[in-house]
């Protein structure tokens, strides 16, 4: 979902990296990679975390995107990965992570309150390739090679 809002919102996020920021076509394309990547990231660890409830709220539009503590992490991460993964200022890292985000997350969840998003749905659309990884490490921590005994019934 979040590569699908991406290539809708592409254009608008190269116009204005280049235009206000000064990018090269090139950096700006980079930087619209990288947020995908903190975003789907960002995500993620929040799932990971189990902050499923902090991650509903969100995808319901419950709460400010501004003011949300997820997106204010996202922003700041985004800002540090264009510094050092693209060498860009400090300013123009800020003012591009502080407009790309925000309308990203914003155009994500017009979508995912529009399907009235539940849990279930946050951990489907987040969770690809994590619900594996969970599974293993719960099943892992169980004594006495009880994880694998019950290992069919997690199936």
């Amino acid at each position: 979902m979040i590569e699908d809002i991406l290539s809708q919102v592409k254009g608008d996020l190269l116009k204005d990296a280049i235009s206000k920021y000064g990018l090269t076509e090139t950096k700006a394309e980079q930087s619209v990679d990288v947020a995908k990547d903190t975003i789907t990231e960002g995500f993620q660890n929040e799932l990971k975390a189990g902050n499923i409830s902090g991650l509903l709220s969100l995808f319901q539009g419950k709460t400010e995107i501004l003011k949300n503590p997820i997106v204010l992490g996202l922003i700041n991460q985004y800002a540090g990965k264009l510094i050092s993964q693209l060498g860009l200022s400090t300013q123009a890292a800020e003012g591009i992570s502080k407009f790309a985000i925000p309308f990203i997350v914003n155009q994500l969840t017009n979508q995912t309150a529009q399907k009235g998003m539940d849990e279930g749905g946050v951990v489907e659309m987040l969770g690809k390739g994590l619900g594996d990884d969970i599974l293993k490490q719960f099943k892992g921590n169980l004594p006495g090679g009880l994880g694998d005994a019950l290992g069919g019934f997690f199936k």
